[in-house]
Parts: structure tokens; sequence; C-alpha cells
């Protein structure tokens, strides 16, 4: 299950404010607070737009929540970032 901390570390980590991701996602800020705070949940499509304006390989990402011992457990975002080629 993807917890709604793992959501605002990801945009945190991007350097975003709630408005620009809300702006990116193309919804309100409120929504970004709502999918962050667990009130509500993104669609599979909105998710993985985050977790792509945040840098973060989905497939690596959603392997370490499979893993996950505790639905609170915190993943190492430096471990499922996206790689950056010259």
């Amino acid at each position: 299950m993807v917890i709604g901390l793992d959501l605002r570390r990801m945009r945190l980590k991007a350097r975003l404010s709630e408005a620009k991701m809300a702006k990116k996602l193309g919804v309100s800020r409120t929504t970004v607070q709502n999918y962050e705070a667990e009130v509500s949940e993104p669609t599979v499509s909105r998710y993985l737009k985050w977790m792509m304006i945040c840098q973060i390989n989905a497939v690596a990402y959603m392997s370490k929540v499979m893993e996950r011992k505790s639905e609170r457990e915190m993943i190492d975002l430096k471990e499922v970032e996206l790689k950056k080629y010259d």
C-alpha cells in the first residue's frame, strides 16, 4: 500500500510545493493535501504521474512497497530515484 507520507516525502525531495505539484498534476492544492493526508487516494495514472514528476522509478518503488514489513515502514527514496545519464 502506498501511504500519504511517501507521497509527501517524494514531493518534498523534488522540492515542489503543494501548489506546484497540484498544477503539474492538473488538480487542486486541496487534492494534493488530501492524498498526502490519506483522505483520498490518487488514481493509478495520477500516482504514476506523481512519481514521474518526482523522478522516482515506479517499478523499483513498488517493489519496495511489496517488501515492507509493515504499512508504515519508510522507503529510502534514494534507492528508487531515476538515474540520470549524461
